[in-house]
């Protein structure tokens, strides 16, 4: 919050990270940065120095009190900050179940490193010959669209996805056959049953579960390119049962124009699925939410 009160609780970490050799776990909860009062600092001195311990954008030490989840008593950690290398997939896990195996990964950002870290997740989890599978999209907020339909190919397989669009870009009635900024005809995002070489070699074939459902954890993190393998799943008649809250509502996208120095952004089209459905602006809920449509 950008107000008091606050709460302010370990989501996931960082493999290598100075958090994570400090013993830090999911759930745990900063009370105290460089002491000042995570909670309750009000003043803008308190307030620069929590952003200075939380996001450092020089390398130097920073001292916390913690809760560690279950306990009732605290303990304080110095943390070094220093450039961390980001793992995008994290926490691949199968898990026996009465009705088949449960597979689960957190795939937290849609970089070029992703590719091979998600062909990795999705192999050991075909050789686990997952019945249901749970993606933890809660802190990814999007980035390479191509690595979307990667994931969303391997979780459908050839059989749902053939002769089906991932994602079509969509202008307006002038332009429903010619992209405005390219002149060239509007070209869908596919399937793509092999990865695009981000970080594996291109025209590797992917492995697929071949799934007619999947569960999506959500969050207001979630957006963009996530959102789009819930639309595009969805639009090839995969049942995506969503758990958690809101996603972020980015159908939208564009082409980056440059002027006088300046590069501008301005929204120039909205992504589709292969029904044609890209309206959620207000994000996906899940289906138990209060006047939920999705």
């Amino acid at each position: 919050q950008n107000r008091p009160p606050r709460r302010l609780l370990v989501a996931y970490l960082e493999p290598g990270s100075a958090a994570a050799a400090a013993g830090l776990r999911r759930g745990a909860e900063i009370l105290t940065a460089d002491g000042v009062d995570v909670v309750n600092a009000n003043d803008q001195a308190g307030v620069d120095s929590l952003n200075a311990a939380l996001f450092p954008s020089v390398a130097g030490s920073h001292t916390f009190t913690v809760r560690d989840p279950g306990a009732t008593t605290t303990r304080s950690i110095t943390m070094t900050a220093s450039a961390v290398t980001s793992v995008p997939v994290q926490n691949v896990r199968t898990f026996p179940t009465g009705s088949g195996v449960v597979g689960y990964l957190l795939f937290n950002d849609h970089i070029a490193t992703a590719e091979r870290q998600l062909i990795d997740a999705f192999n050991q989890l075909q050789a686990a010959s997952v019945a249901d599978l749970v993606i933890d999209l809660r802190y990814n907020g999007g980035g390479y669209l191509d690595l979307a339909s990667e994931v969303a190919f391997m979780v459908a397989g050839p059989g749902r996805t053939a002769s089906k669009a991932f994602e079509r870009q969509a202008f307006n009635d002038k332009y429903s056959a010619t992209n405005p900024i390219t002149g060239g005809a509007i070209t869908p995002v596919p399937f793509h049953s092999t990865a695009r070489g981000f970080s594996v070699s291109t025209g590797t074939a992917l492995p697929t579960l071949n799934l007619a459902r999947v569960y999506i954890l959500t969050g207001p993190g979630t957006c963009s390119a996530s959102e789009s393998i819930i639309n595009g799943l969805r639009g090839a008649d995969v049942a995506v049962i969503q758990i958690g809250s809101a996603t972020c509502g980015k159908p939208y996208g564009f082409y980056p124009q440059d002027n006088c120095g300046t590069t501008y952004f301005t929204i120039q089209f909205v992504g589709v699925n292969d029904k044609g459905f890209g309206d959620y602006t207000d994000g996906f809920r899940p289906a138990n939410t209060a006047g939920s449509g999705d």
